[in-house]
């Protein structure tokens, strides 16, 4: 049986699940559902916004001429607490839409094996022309480094395969 709780915008009794989470904890370290349910709160906050929806947009367009250096702070801020959860949910949906293997890292041990140059050449991130990709073993999922976009690609037509990249070295030193 699921507990079931009051809107108090509606009247409506609705799951626990259709309510939004406080931003307050309580001293146990919870956070209570909100008062009113998400689908009540999204109609408000749409009326809100077309009621005040040209002094947001004045108020962001000073915001952002104001303060151009604390703007692309936190974009970048943003940017990189997102980005290595984001590489790796997109790789495992990747892999997992070809037939390989997903990563089996977290995003922290990825996070902390970047050091912003590939693994195979040495080139540096700011060198390539998109970010370096992550790469992993399609077999057994285990997460491999960085490459950059000119290695991760060879290694991609090689079908990860050592002896075919072994001959291709061997053929390229003739």
């Amino acid at each position: 049986m699921t507990e079931t709780k009051i809107c108090t915008k509606c009247g409506n009794e609705k799951e626990l699940d259709e309510f939004p989470k406080c931003s307050y904890q309580t001293k146990d370290g919870t956070n209570k559902p909100a008062g009113h349910c998400k689908t009540c709160r999204a109609a408000y906050h749409r009326t809100w916004y077309a009621a005040n929806r040209e002094s947001v947009i004045r108020r962001s367009i000073k915001y952002r001429k104001g303060h151009p250096k604390q703007r692309r702070k936190s974009l970048q801020d943003w940017r990189n607490r997102k980005r290595f959860l984001v590489a790796l949910q997109s790789s495992r949906s990747a892999a997992l839409k070809l037939g390989h293997e997903p990563c089996i890292s977290t995003a922290d041990e990825i996070k902390a094996s970047f050091s912003g140059y590939c693994a195979v050449c040495g080139v540096s991130e700011e060198m390539c022309t998109t970010r370096l990709h992550m790469d992993h073993n399609h077999v057994t999922g285990n997460f491999r480094g960085w490459l950059c976009p000119r290695c991760n690609k060879i290694l991609g037509m090689a079908k990860d395969s050592a002896d075919l990249l072994i001959r291709l070295a061997t053929y390229a030193g003739t």
